[in-house]
């Protein structure tokens, strides 16, 4: 409802190119329009719509495709870490540690201390166990917030799917307060 918040944001995605945090604000979007909107609302929504659908093809066409490749590495690393421990994982934070043990040098790859999809290095680090309760609980209680904080929450959610938000100590104890 506030047009200089969106201008501002959609310049703030541009410039970064968080292509992760694009899809984050298409989903949290998405599941909105889904929950508030109804058809009547939706037609007359459609500028923001439009707006947001440009802004995506933005973010997208400055995708670098190195980007995905490192991502793929990193993702392909830490799925193997799993396969080695896949009941317990190998203890939080255990990914930069044990990555040079997983990882196979690419010429044109980066090393990395986090995953790049906190679903991936928490079952890594933690494993299947642990990851089956953390997001029990998490998709549980998402059920039950209303408001902006469900939106904020679906957005960090998928913007960890292709990032590492959630491994920072501090985005995680906000996401926590949150939900």
């Amino acid at each position: 409802r506030d047009p200089f918040l969106l201008v501002a944001l959609i310049i703030v995605l541009v410039r970064t190119q968080s292509v992760a945090a694009l899809l984050a604000l298409l989903a949290a979007a998405g599941c909105y329009a889904a929950d508030t909107m109804q058809k009547k609302e939706l037609k007359a929504s459609w500028p923001l719509f439009a707006v947001l659908a440009i802004a995506a093809g933005v973010a997208l066409a400055q995708l670098e495709p190195r980007s995905v490749f490192n991502r793929l590495l990193w993702w392909q690393s830490a799925l193997k870490m799993f396969a080695d421990a896949p009941m317990l994982g190998f203890g939080q934070g255990a990914f930069a540690w044990l990555y040079p043990a997983y990882h196979q040098p690419a010429a044109s790859g980066i090393s990395s201390v986090y995953v790049h999809n906190y679903f991936i290095e928490f079952l890594a680090e933690n494993g299947v166990l642990a990851f089956g309760c953390w997001f029990w609980v998490v998709f549980s209680k998402l059920r039950s917030v209303t408001g902006l904080k469900r939106y904020a929450i679906i957005a960090a959610l998928v913007h960890s799917m292709a990032d590492f938000g959630l491994a920072v100590p501090a985005n995680l104890f906000i996401f926590c307060y949150l939900l």
